[in-house]
């Protein structure tokens, strides 16, 4: 059963014909009873210590994923409270 899904940004840098591109990719987190799952990570909720979130700017946060594996850092444009809450439901 899915209980949150927090979208975050991927930017990418290519050079094309001597041209700096900038894209911007938007990607989900889920979070299901027993996991969250990231667009290249799966995390089995058991490896999940904590989820913090830092306001940058208006515009943009950082939302961290504390696992047993690092610390996974996600650009968000909206509040991550309402997944964490539920992440905190679940643990």
């Amino acid at each position: 059963m899915l209980y949150a899904t927090q979208p975050y940004i991927i930017t990418s840098r290519q050079i094309e014909r001597g041209q700096q591109k900038i894209s911007q990719t938007e990607e989900y987190l889920h979070l299901y009873q027993d996991k969250v799952i990231t667009a290249s990570h799966e995390f089995q909720i058991i490896e999940v210590h904590d989820m913090s979130f830092r306001l940058l700017s208006a515009n943009y946060g950082f939302f961290y994923l504390h696992t047993i594996r690092g610390v996974f850092a996600y650009v968000v444009t909206s509040s991550p409270h309402d997944f964490i809450d539920a992440y905190k439901k679940i643990k």
